[in-house]
């Protein structure tokens, strides 16, 4: 099985009883062509009503949800199919995605390490000679005359 991101943008005329359905129903598909579905992005956030840079079908806003899945790769073109034959659904994409590595909490609870040893912080210390502004504009001066010639 591998992990695929599924994210589709569904008709905005869709009032909130109609899109919980059709999300449901776009789980049902998952479950039953054998998916998991180990993530969904949550419907009733204000970020799931999204304004888009273009019009699709017309329309300038749509519904979007983000599906996180676990799937035969033999049945990703099923799964696109069906979910794509819904009048509502305006886009969709199928991505496949990397399987991350499970980290343990203890990484992040532990404190961090400096990233600079003692004895390269005291070699980067300054000398203690001062500058002033008429030696450096001298030393710029000779750069730039020895770049001239």
């Amino acid at each position: 099985m591998h992990d695929y991101e599924i994210t589709y943008l569904a008709d905005p005329t869709l009032d909130e009883a109609k899109k919980d359905t059709l999300d449901e129903s776009i789980d049902k598909i998952v479950n039953d062509i054998g998916g998991e579905i180990s993530y969904t992005s949550p419907s009733d956030t204000p970020g799931s009503r999204r304004r888009l840079n273009f019009p699709i079908a017309d329309q300038r806003v749509a519904w979007m949800r983000v599906m996180q899945i676990q799937l035969d790769p033999a049945k990703i073109n099923d799964l696109q199919t069906t979910i794509k034959k819904h009048a509502d659904i305006l886009r969709l994409t199928v991505l496949q995605t990397p399987r991350r590595q499970e980290v343990s909490a203890a990484i992040f609870d532990a404190p961090e390490k400096p990233s600079v040893s003692p004895e390269s912080a005291q070699a980067v210390k300054p000398s203690g000679k001062k500058v002033t502004m008429a030696e450096v504009e001298e030393k710029i001066e000779e750069a730039l005359e020895e770049e001239v010639k």
